[in-house]
């Protein structure tokens, strides 16, 4: 009956107390929220950077390729299965001379 009596005294105290800590928390989250803001704009002109590298590399490759006259490439080729029948069991050998 005491509890029941006094309860709105409390929640007059705990209203306001909690509003505090949210208030609290909620600068603490915008802190975090500015850091990683600042990291992922780091990366994104890190790979906007490398991105731009990226360009000038195929384009001198390309370039290289039609100077050389190359018209096939290491990723032209055919694939084939095959069993294997014997596998040597020698792992090094040293030859002294």
């Amino acid at each position: 009956m005491i509890r029941d009596a006094v309860g709105w005294v409390q929640t007059i105290f705990t209203k306001p107390a909690y509003a505090i800590a949210g208030f609290f928390e909620n600068v603490r989250d915008i802190q975090h929220i500015y850091e990683e803001n600042r990291l992922l704009k780091a990366r994104l002109d890190e790979y906007a950077q490398i991105s731009v590298e990226r360009n000038l590399l195929r384009n001198e490759n390309n370039t290289l390729k039609d100077m050389l006259e190359l018209d096939e490439s290491l990723n032209d080729y055919l694939m084939r299965s095959a069993v294997v029948i014997h596998r040597s069991q020698i792992v090094g050998v040293s030859i002294l001379a």
